[in-house]
């Protein structure tokens, strides 16, 4: 059977930049209330103290710091693995389907052989996340092979 790739972790190593980008506009908030008092109090009625600054500025950059590493350590390993194809390998029919809703609040599922998968749009990662109230092709009775690690969709594929 002839397989087409339609996901793999390997090509999606560092779509989760923008969790990095928001914790630094937060880190340019606490630069600015630390190294700009005056500029914060123009806009504000009330002035805030040095110490509120400080702190607002040193969380800012441990959140960021640590998201950063969490993210993208992850994202890394997850790409490797896929990259090296470092993971079991299941093929068959897509059963005991269970869609996602558009708002989320429940995982997305689903069967291949003796394999159970399920993931979430609203979850940051480089492996396949994807449901079908998004645009994802997984559907009850599709042909796929699919290479995985613990449950973690690496590689995705379905049968032409």
């Amino acid at each position: 059977m002839h397989y087409v790739t339609l996901y793999d972790a390997s090509e999606h190593a560092f779509e989760n930049w923008w969790v990095i980008g928001f914790g630094l506009i937060f880190v340019g908030i606490g630069a600015v209330l630390v190294f700009a008092p005056g500029l914060v109090a123009a806009f504000t009625r009330r002035p805030r103290g040095p110490l509120f600054g400080w702190f607002f500025l040193l969380f800012s950059i441990f959140w960021t710091g640590a998201a950063a590493m969490s993210v993208l350590g992850h994202d890394g390993e997850i790409a490797g693995h896929a990259k090296r194809h470092e993971c079991a390998t299941v093929a068959g029919r897509v059963q005991n389907f269970h869609p996602a809703p558009y708002e989320g609040h429940d995982l997305e599922s689903f069967d291949v052989a003796d394999e159970h998968f399920d993931y979430s749009d609203f979850v940051a990662t480089a492996a396949f996340h994807t449901s079908a109230s998004h645009g994802g092709p997984i559907r009850d009775g599709l042909q796929v092979r699919i290479c995985h690690r613990n449950g973690v969709i690496l590689i995705l594929e379905a049968a032409r």
